[in-house]
């Protein structure tokens, strides 16, 4: 006799669909679902606090890491539970200084909540913002073929504010940078003196070919669309960007 199918789920941890220091678009898959090209990858978060502490303590002895000559202060901020190992998200802030960076750590770890041990990842895995800041960031499934980490660095500097984006693939074999410096936001505003028009450019990088290239489109004062083409270990735009404005 065929049970239930409640009858056969056993709860374990609270798993949720993937999410990061951003929403989440409403409807996001929570598990791995098959599309025309391959499998989406598992990045299931998980939202039971204890268990997030457990492999905190597990990936740093300390909050307070030193990288190079200065101390950042890292916190706990996502767990997610993908096909085989965990990753853990840390944020970490350091010296408050206009051109210093925080970081976002990434560890994998292996075996399960309250035995948990790192088997990869690092501290520095992706760079922040100004300031010392932890970058903003958010958990892509939609690209490669690994999950992915999209993070913002930027900042105002007289009157003009950039952003740029960062791509690093959770990868088996550890976090792995796959595109960087993609500019986002350009809007130098609070530099104008005269009557010049502001040049403002908002960029999104969305889907392409899963693991062969991604789109950024911008809107505003330029309109435009750049595929950026895997080649080797990078992505690079697949034309040129000359009109992108960029700080």
């Amino acid at each position: 006799m065929r049970l239930p199918v409640a009858l056969l789920l056993v709860p374990a941890i609270t798993l949720a669909a993937c999410s990061g220091g951003a929403p989440e678009k409403e409807g996001a898959r929570e598990n791995a679902v098959e599309t025309s090209a391959n499998l989406t990858p598992r990045a299931d978060k998980v939202n039971d606090a204890a268990v997030l502490a457990n492999a905190f303590r597990a990936a740093f002895k300390a909050p307070e890491v030193r990288l190079g000559d200065d101390i950042y202060s890292f916190r706990p901020a996502a767990l997610y539970r993908m096909d085989d190992r965990w990753v853990l998200l840390s944020e970490g802030s350091g010296p408050d200084c206009h051109a210093c960076s925080g970081f976002l750590a990434a560890h994998y770890l292996a075996g399960e909540p309250g035995a948990f041990s790192v088997t990869g990842g690092r501290a520095d895995a992706i760079p922040g913002s100004s300031f010392g800041a932890p970058p903003e960031w958010r958990m892509r499934t939609d690209l490669m073929a690994a999950p992915v980490i999209e993070a913002h660095g930027g900042g105002t500097w007289q009157g003009i504010s950039c952003s740029t984006a960062t791509l690093t693939e959770l990868a088996p074999e550890g976090p792995a940078l796959r595109a960087k410096d993609i500019p986002l936001l350009y809007d130098d505003t609070g530099a104008i003196v005269d009557d010049r028009a502001p040049t403002s450019v908002k960029g999104t990088v969305g889907e392409g070919q899963r693991s062969r290239n991604f789109i950024v489109r911008y809107d505003g004062s330029v309109k435009r669309e750049i595929a950026y083409d895997r080649k080797g270990d990078l992505y690079a735009p697949a034309a040129k960007t000359d009109d992108v404005p960029q700080c």
